[in-house]
């Protein structure tokens, strides 16, 4: 039996309820990893590589528990955040390699003090955290994706506008002649008689 797929529009997303829900999943998975015990060895094979070149075989003083929390529970939400109100997928996966390398970072920076930070629960944190909001925003249609997209152009047909017909010519009326030019007339054409003879008058 085939499949047909339909393409059905993208459901509208949140920013505020996702943020709370990819930082929770990402800080309680990588907490409670911690308290298991599974990021204890990493964290351990960390401090051996830097106890020689960097410690110089001394004891560094190693983040408290609560810091990592802290830092973990920043980072999570933090980028959570941005993710989901980032547009495009390359600025997120840009933002969760830099945030990634940035807590990388802060073991050989901590370490220039003599404080040993382990990166483990952080990084688990950070990488599940940015893993839920890369799944909710392919799945969902994010507010900052509705203000970039250019609006769709309306296509309007020209409508011409009737011609006006030509005005017709009023026709010109004559003038009628004036009393004044029928009596002048006449009296041209009665000195003009007085000159004839009789008989072309009365003819």
């Amino acid at each position: 039996m085939s499949s047909h797929h339909h393409n059905h529009p993208a459901t509208p997303g949140r920013v505020d309820s996702s943020t709370l829900l990819c930082g929770t999943v990402g800080l309680l998975l990588a907490v409670a990893m911690f308290w298991v015990g599974l990021l204890g060895k990493g964290d351990q094979r960390i401090l051996d590589m830097l106890s020689q070149p960097v410690f110089r075989g001394t004891d560094p003083t190693i983040l408290d528990t609560r810091v990592l929390i802290g830092l973990t529970l920043l980072a999570c939400f933090g980028l959570s955040f941005a993710v989901l109100d980032s547009a495009g997928t390359w600025r997120r996966v840009v933002l969760g390699v830099t945030v990634l390398i940035l807590v990388a970072a802060l073991v050989p920076v901590l370490a220039v003090w003599e404080i040993y930070f382990p990166p483990m629960m952080t990084l688990v944190g950070v990488f599940w955290s940015w893993f839920c909001a890369m799944m909710y925003v392919s799945h969902h249609e994010m507010p900052c994706e509705l203000l970039g997209a250019k609006p769709t152009p309306v296509k309007t047909k020209k409508v011409d506008a009737p011609s006006a017909a030509p005005a017709k010519a009023k026709p010109v009326a004559e003038q009628p002649t004036t009393t004044k030019a029928k009596k002048k007339k006449r009296k041209a054409s009665d000195a003009d008689d007085k000159y004839k003879p009789k008989d072309l008058i009365d003819g």
